[in-house]
């Protein structure tokens, strides 16, 4: 129903562009939000085949466009009982309105009619005026036959004879009221004729402005070819200057040659290439993880896939078992870690040639909202959810304690050091594992631009945000020491994880300990860093990173929700590639076997190489 062909709708005046849908160029009918991020009318999309005109990808309806609907709902239209069919070559009438513009529904065009109803209505609320019109036709209920305005019927009724007939007196009230009309008729002639002659004058004043417009426009255009003439010899002068920037750059070029030729095997302009595609899942690759031969994808089907990428590129098991969407991954030995949108975190056997092979071995409760997030650690495996993170015990799978305090979602997780790296809201929290204390606090500089992944090196430690930016801070100064036990990892990193916020209150389940990882705001203050780089370059959310060396050095990787990932050199912080293949936002990205894999909510996993 909300597809089929509206009765004609003249708009009071004309609606916004934002409000037209792109394909049919009409105002928006049951609105539906694409796979592309455009929205379109359902029903010009319905066949999941139409490609978006600006994306050209095919737009696939996901939802329905709750805020375009109520805008569209809000736009004023003239009442149906106020139109009649547009004449050919007749002047629309002067209703006092803007002349409309859009139509909507049936094929002709409609002009006011000043003698039906003049009322404008929010779209919204049309059949709720157009039901108790006084304009709209009713049919006489003393079975005379007769249809007349609704204002009109119970004066018609009072007046009728009933049994199939209408009396005389009816016939006279008719022409009476047929009198009055032509009377009211000519009124308006006189009132229009009046209004005719003050226009002729105005005209007559317009025509005068004309001609001295001309006469301003013909000394304008004498101007301008005297600037004409200035304009030549700057242009001469930009191309002289043009042809020397050419040989600047011929210049630079054969330096950086020259540099590239003493780096040892330096190939400055190294370039990454798409080896293949990856398919099998039936929703959005929301995590990768890399593990030696083998390749972890998650994903919005429930499931997760576990691959052969060291020789055959085949995939050797899927793993089901969750109830919701697969949000995050972590390994340890042959033991994988899923957390899902069901609040559970399973853990798998995925040794190949273990007799479980394949099979869930435990599945880790406590939380009440998604898990967003996983790492681990040589002793304990952490899990990120909504404003708290929990610590197990890697050997029993017990939950040691939950670390609260947090405002928002914790997105990213990583250890290094024996540091916990904890992305949230728009900061980054370093947690010492030894007394689980916060002890440094970097801080994007942005109410809102919330951190949504962490990637931690020897030397920085990287943030991507919301904004699009990539946030780069120096290492600490005085990494913290801990005697409970050595660093799991010197180099890790977090992809975020777009998990389903839900509604209702968020509590702690019954953990052995439960403690606040913030300390107070006056110690967290003094102990806030601000970024030392910051990295421009996509145009929206950075929601995976990655690091991959190469023959050209250490390059940083980032995937973001504007569908590229962007190739960083670490050693002058400066974009060196962008790698556009995906025809959905990039969600998640790993580095196995020399090579780049990354997964999009396009379903779809796409291979990299140097």
């Amino acid at each position: 129903e909300a597809d089929a062909d509206p009765p004609p709708t003249v708009f009071a005046s004309p609606p916004p562009d934002g409000l037209l849908c792109r394909i049919c160029g009409n105002v928006f009918r049951n609105p539906f939000t694409a796979s592309c991020g455009d929205s379109f009318c359902h029903r010009c999309i319905a066949d999941e085949t139409v490609p978006c005109p600006r994306h050209n990808v095919p737009a696939k309806p996901l939802v329905v466009n709750l805020a375009l609907c109520d805008q569209v709902g809000d736009l004023l239209i003239r009442c149906r009982y106020g139109l009649r069919v547009k004449r050919p070559n007749a002047e629309s009438p002067d209703s006092g309105l803007t002349s409309p513009s859009s139509l909507v529904g049936g094929c002709s065009s409609y002009e006011v009619d000043p003698s039906g109803c003049n009322a404008e209505i929010r779209l919204g609320n049309r059949l709720e005026h157009e039901n108790c019109c006084p304009h709209s036709p009713a049919v006489c209920s003393r079975g005379c036959g007769l249809t007349v305005k609704l204002r009109d019927l119970q004066e018609h009724e009072s007046d009728c004879g009933g049994n199939g007939t209408s009396c005389s007196s009816v016939c006279v009230g008719a022409r009476q009221r047929m009198e009055k009309q032509i009377r009211h008729l000519e009124e308006q002639l006189e009132q229009r004729t009046a209004e005719s002659e003050r226009i002729r004058v105005m005209l007559s004043g317009v025509v005068e402005r004309l001609d001295r417009l001309d006469r301003h426009v013909t000394d304008r255009l004498q101007l301008l070819e005297i600037n004409q003439a200035e304009h030549q010899d700057l242009l001469a002068d930009s191309l002289a200057k043009q042809d020397r920037l050419q040989e600047a750059i011929v210049v630079v070029n054969e330096l950086v040659s020259s540099i590239a030729s003493v780096q040892p095997g330096g190939n400055v302009w190294q370039t990454f290439k798409c080896l293949g595609t990856f398919v099998g899942h039936r929703g959005p690759i929301w995590c990768l993880l890399g593990g030696g031969d083998y390749l972890y994808s998650a994903s919005g089907d429930k499931s997760v896939k576990m691959w052969q990428v060291s020789s055959s590129n085949e995939l050797l098991k899927t793993l089901d078992g969750h109830d919701g969407p697969v949000l995050s991954l972590a390994l340890t030995g042959s033991v994988l870690f899923s957390g899902s949108q069901d609040n559970t975190i399973r853990v798998w056997d995925v040794a190949p040639a273990s007799a479980e092979f394949g099979t869930c071995l435990k599945t880790l409760k406590g939380h009440t909202d998604s898990v967003s997030t996983l790492c681990v650690s040589k002793l304990y495996l952490f899990s990120g959810s909504f404003t708290l993170v929990k610590v197990w015990d890697l050997a029993s799978r017990i939950c040691l304690r939950t670390l609260t305090g947090f405002v928002r979602w914790v997105r990213a997780l990583v250890v290094s050091q024996q540091l916990l790296y904890v992305g949230c809201g728009n900061s980054v929290l370093v947690i010492d594992l030894c007394n689980f204390s916060t002890v440094r606090s970097l801080c994007t500089d942005e109410e809102g631009n919330n951190v949504h992944s962490v990637l931690v090196l020897p030397d920085f430690v990287i943030a991507g945000t919301g904004c699009g930016f990539l946030l780069v801070w120096e290492a600490l100064e005085e990494p913290v020491v801990s005697a409970a036990g050595t660093a799991a990892t010197a180099l890790g990193s977090a992809s975020a994880i777009a998990a389903v916020e839900t509604d209702g209150e968020h509590s702690n389940d019954e953990a052995a300990v439960s403690s606040s990882a913030v300390t107070s705001t006056e110690e967290v203050a003094s102990a806030t860093t601000r970024p030392s780089h910051v990295l421009r370059g996509h145009s929206s959310q950075v929601s995976c990173l990655s690091v991959m060396r190469t023959s050209a050095g250490l390059k940083l990787l980032s995937g973001s929700h504007d569908m590229s990932v962007a190739v960083w050199s670490l050693h002058n912080m400066l974009r060196t590639q962008t790698l556009q293949r995906h025809q959905g936002i990039v969600t998640a990205m790993a580095v196995c076997n020399s090579r780049l894999f990354t997964g999009s909510a396009d379903c779809s996993m796409r291979v990299w190489a140097p």
